[in-house]
Formats: structure tokens, sequence, C-alpha cells
């Protein structure tokens, strides 16, 4: 990935820099990186809290807006709440790319700390600018929508399923275990930060899909959510989660939805890093005019 098209080529990639390749821990980094342009810094932490925060308002929202009220799912409903994260993740994303890189998720800017594409200080003020977004996005549900509303969907608080969520059954008893919802947040933050690697690295030439990486990272989120609603929500995104908790006060379950995405964006991490990255690296080395200097 990484979501940094305005980062300096020499610390782009670590193809081009062999030192890099001496050690596997990432870079803790300094505060001199950050205050060195304090401005630019400000604007990048700024485009993480704005673009997160709308984000969460607009998926919380949908989820608020489309839910019944008795909470029984039915299909409208999960493409509904589905296309409101994916397609409210890629608006985002777009409007934040060329400033901050459009991280938007712990879980992706952890992944990019730990393939050394950015420093972990850097990185942890990312988070914390993330998940005050996320604090305020679900502030401004709490705000704008009746709040007999916003109680009855715990104001978009992620949860495991309960038996609730499916309705009565006769003969079953459905539920999603710690285990299945751990395992679950894992592979579906897998796929989302994987697609976020393989796009958001590849150039922005017309015939390249680095132009829309946005849209396809928005896609991988909507094609998740139409998998994981009824079981665990879906998170993906500890800030997602976050956020809704601390306005509504539910905490259940809520370590799986920080532990689950982190180690899935780690393994895809390395995956993509270790595994698949040298082609789409290569093509961006070559594609940037920087790299065609006379002699």
């Amino acid at each position: 990935m990484s979501y940094q098209p305005l980062e300096p080529l020499e610390e782009d990639t670590g193809l081009l820099d062999s030192r890099r390749k001496t050690t596997f821990l990432p870079s803790v980094g300094s505060i001199r990186e950050l205050t060195g342009n304090w401005t630019q810094t400000l604007r990048e932490l700024f485009a993480e809290w704005m673009g997160t925060m709308f984000f969460v308002y607009i998926g919380t929202g949908s989820v608020l807006a489309t839910v019944p009220w008795d909470g029984l799912l039915d299909p409208p409903t999960i493409v509904a709440v589905s296309m409101g994260f994916g397609f409210g993740l890629a608006t985002m994303v777009y409007a934040t790319a060329n400033v901050s890189g459009g991280h938007l998720n712990p879980a992706v800017t952890i992944a990019i700390v730990f393939a050394k594409k950015m420093s972990l200080i850097k990185g942890f003020f990312y988070i914390c600018s993330q998940c005050l977004g996320a604090i305020v996005g679900s502030a401004m549900i709490m705000a704008t929508i009746p709040k007999p509303i916003c109680e009855a969907a715990k104001y978009g608080a992620t949860t495991l399923a309960t038996n609730t969520t499916f309705g009565k059954f006769d003969q079953h008893s459905v539920a999603v275990s710690l285990g299945h919802g751990f395992f679950m947040e894992m592979l579906l933050t897998f796929l989302l930060v994987f697609t976020v690697f393989a796009t958001a690295s590849l150039p922005g030439e017309e015939k390249q899909m680095g132009k829309f990486a946005p849209l396809s990272i928005g896609f991988a989120v909507l094609s998740c959510h139409l998998v994981g609603i009824p079981y665990t929500g879906p998170s993906m995104n500890p800030a997602r989660s976050f956020g809704p908790a601390v306005i509504s006060g539910v905490w259940t379950h809520h370590w799986v939805y920080w532990l689950g995405p982190i180690f899935g964006g780690l393994i895809a991490s390395l995956v993509y890093n270790l595994g698949l990255a040298s082609v789409a690296e290569v093509a961006k080395v070559h594609s940037d005019p920087r790299m065609h200097r006379p002699q």
C-alpha cells in the first residue's frame, strides 16, 4: 500500500532502500519527524480525524436508518447497511487520500507501520486521531437522530449476534461465540487490508488500478458487510467500534473488535509484502517519472 501518495519515493518502498531489509521491526521514528513540518502533520491528522468521523457517522447512521425496531434482519436491510459503510468509506478515502493517505482505520495504520511504510510514532498519532474522530462521529449520531432510535440500535455499537438478532427458532438456537467472532473479524479485515495494499500501492495511471483504490476498498468493505452483518456487525475497524462504544456505553465483546482486525491486518501485511509486493512495487517504480533521470 500505502495510502501515502505524498510520501517521498525513497521512503515509500523497501525495494529502494536496502536498509529496510536488515530488520523486521518497524521504525520507531521521533518527534522531530512530526514537528519538522508541523503544518503538514496537522493537516494529515485532521484529515484522519475528519474522514473517520464522517465514515462512522454515515456508516452507523445507515444502521439506525434501516434496521427495524425489533432488531430482526432481512436481506434489504443487510444490503442497505453494507452500501452505507462501503460507499461511505470509499467517499472519505477519496476525500482524504491526497492529504493523509486515507487510512481511517487503526488496523490499516498498524499494518502499514508493520510493513515499515510509516513510523511507530506517526502511526500512534494517526490512531489517536481516528479514535477521536470516531467518538465525534458517534456524538453527531446522538445529536441528529432521535434518542429512542439511537438507544434501540445502541448507537451502532458492534456486538456478537445473539438469538434475538435472528429471531426465534423452534428447533435451533443461533449465537456467535467469541472464537467465531474473532476469526470472522480477522478474516474480513484480512480481505480489507490485503485489498488496501494490493490496489493503493499501484501506479495511478489510467490503465492501472491506483486511481480506483478507494473504490475497491469501499467494495471490499461492502462485500465483507454482506457476509458479516448477521454475525459480528461487522467492524474490521477498531475505531468504528470504539466511537459507538464510548457514546453508548456498550462494551460487550469489545476486545474482539480490536484484536481480530489487528491480527487480520498484520497477516495481510505479511502475505502481501513478503509474497506479492514485488510486481506491484516494480510497476510503481518504473511508472514514476522521478526514476527516469538523465545520467
